[in-house]
């Protein structure tokens, strides 16, 4: 069962518990690497980059600074945000709660509020123009309301937490109220799209408000979803407005894979079917960055060297379009930089910005929902190097916890080195669930850090036992 994670880094134990030996060398893991260099992508390869710069060198905090002081100069009386650089007249819910989020995440990391004004002014045209009553009417087909909803549940728990202020609870609880009641038909794939990224989005925000029947409904979402996707697998490879089907991989491991076994197999199967790019037509930026988040998803759900890989990949080519540094992108390559939009460059912040964080990222991958006492977990730790250009020393350890309990050290600290920009995939990982156990959610975290204790990331998966 997915959980929790944490996008500041994270960590693998590759070799067995049983063993003697404290770290990787450079040796193997340079073996591991070179083996990797096989994987399928399914799609054949990425275009390069561009530009012949490293991107992946650039700190993901000073992009998401360059982000947030873009998107003031896009910010209109009102409080709206204009579509784009050339697009002023034109201002919506959406891009504008998008920015809440990217201002206000900046916030939680730097505890730096020059972006305050910003976000204040902003609340207040998302509470005159509610995404509930955006353009496109209701029901089966308001696509655009429920999409609006969703970002409304990314964006007002990010704000909460970086403020503490609780004053827009009330409106994203109203977005939830309109989500549930207005269920889209699937028989559309950008319905699909949508309804995927509305059922992780209500899933975590569950989390966020400690509600069962929220988890539920979004884990219901999302099944009908995933069968959508089971139907007809060509579905993950279709792009239909601003979205494409990375929202469908995101959505259903975000969602149902949370509270239902075989998150890991789904990820391994259906991920691969996805796009690693849209490499034609209106918006493709815009689809590539959804693609992105699914295969990130992917990644934490399995620990596939290929996702993980995939998504910086696809964070690279999307910074490279970024051609004047003004920590904006436009939203396909024939447009100009003085043409850089606004909710593109959101997607740029959440779906690639938001997942790179320096120096170690980790996954951690099971296939359980619920085990009985005296069962062999079976969890998969992964872990890929962030760094582009030097050699990481990282320690591992991997942490459980029964139910009303701390957790407690299984196993580590042990010390990894990680050549630059490597992933070293799953390795399973065999923890005892005592016959003894006591029943309820257990759960196993990895963990990693520098050498001084300074936290890198960390993973974390649930099993009931009972």
């Amino acid at each position: 069962m997915r959980s929790r994670s944490l996008s500041i880094a994270a960590v693998v134990l590759a070799a067995p518990l049983a063993s003697a030996q404290d770290y990787w060398s450079l040796e193997k893991i340079r073996a591991v690497f070179e083996a990797e260099q096989g994987l399928e992508w399914g799609e054949g390869p990425l275009p390069p980059p561009g530009g012949g710069a490293d991107f992946t060198r650039h700190d993901p905090l000073t992009q998401l600074l360059e982000e947030g002081q873009f998107l003031t100069g896009l910010q209109v009386a009102s409080g709206g945000m204009a579509e784009g650089e050339s697009l002023m007249g034109i201002v919506q819910t959406d891009n504008t709660t998008e920015s809440i989020w990217v201002w206000s995440r900046y916030r939680e990391l730097t505890a730096d509020g020059r972006f305050d004004a910003n976000v204040a002014a902003a609340w207040q045209y998302v509470l005159a123009n509610p995404a509930w009553l955006e353009e496109g009417g209701g029901g089966p087909t308001g696509y655009y309301r429920i999409y609006n909803c969703a970002w409304a549940l990314v964006a007002e728990p990010t704000y909460r937490q970086a403020t503490g202020d609780a004053s827009f609870l009330p409106y994203a609880l109203t977005c939830v109220s309109y989500l549930r009641a207005n269920p889209l038909n699937l028989a559309s794939a950008l319905n699909a799209q949508i309804s995927g990224f509305a059922a992780g989005a209500l899933y975590d925000f569950g989390l966020d408000q400690g509600d069962p029947g929220m988890r539920a409904d979004a884990v219901a979402m999302g099944e009908l979803v995933r069968a959508r996707a089971e139907a007809n697998p060509a579905i993950l490879k279709v792009e239909q407005w601003a979205m494409s089907s990375g929202a469908i991989l995101w959505g259903v491991l975000r969602s149902t894979f949370r509270e239902n076994p075989g998150g890991r197999a789904w990820a391994e199967t259906y991920g691969p079917m996805t796009k690693q790019w849209d490499a034609a037509g209106s918006w493709h930026l815009a689809h590539a960055a959804w693609y992105g988040l699914g295969r990130h998803e992917a990644w934490k759900a399995s620990g596939q060297a290929s996702f993980h890989t995939t998504h910086r990949t696809i964070y690279d080519r999307l910074l490279s379009r970024d051609t004047d540094d003004d920590g904006g992108i436009m939203t396909q390559d024939t447009h100009a930089n003085t043409s850089d939009e606004s909710w593109v460059s959101n997607y740029l912040a959440y779906m690639a910005i938001e997942r790179v964080r320096p120096t170690v990222d980790a996954a951690a991958a099971d296939d359980d929902a619920q085990l009985p006492p005296g069962s062999l977990w079976r969890v998969g730790f992964a872990f890929a190097s962030d760094s582009a250009h030097q050699t990481e020393a990282a320690v591992v350890r991997v942490l459980l916890a029964e139910p009303g309990q701390p957790p407690s050290l299984l196993a580590g600290p042990r010390t990894l080195l990680l050549q630059p920009s490597f992933v070293l995939p799953a390795r399973d990982l065999g923890i005892p669930i005592p016959a003894g156990a006591t029943p309820g959610v257990w759960t196993a975290t990895i963990e990693v850090s520098d050498l001084l204790g300074v936290p890198y990331s960390s993973d974390t998966v649930e099993v009931l036992v009972q």
